[in-house]
């Protein structure tokens, strides 16, 4: 796993994949993100939410992530949204 300050992830496309899961293609801007590694980001409601990482795909220019959590949580994220490294 990553240093959870020293990651920094720009989720620019959001799909989702089945209740509790989406697919986001971002750029990672700072750090290693690895499955397991937990993410923060201010929700659209304002309200600060936590997702999980289950798989990433990457390419030459963007990477595609795997979360997993709560229906609540994943409805709050939109693209654009910038994605913090989470503290244990």
């Amino acid at each position: 796993m990553s240093k959870p300050n020293q990651l920094l992830i720009h989720a620019l496309a959001i799909h989702t994949e089945k209740p509790g899961t989406v697919h986001a293609r971002a750029t990672v801007r700072l750090g290693v993100p690895s499955p397991g590694d937990r993410v923060r980001f201010e929700g659209t409601d304002r309200v600060m939410r936590e997702l999980k990482i289950v798989d990433i795909k990457q390419s030459n220019r963007l990477s595609t992530l795997g979360l997993i959590g709560s229906e609540e949580d994943l409805r709050h994220l939109v693209g654009g949204t910038y994605l913090y490294g989470a503290e244990d």
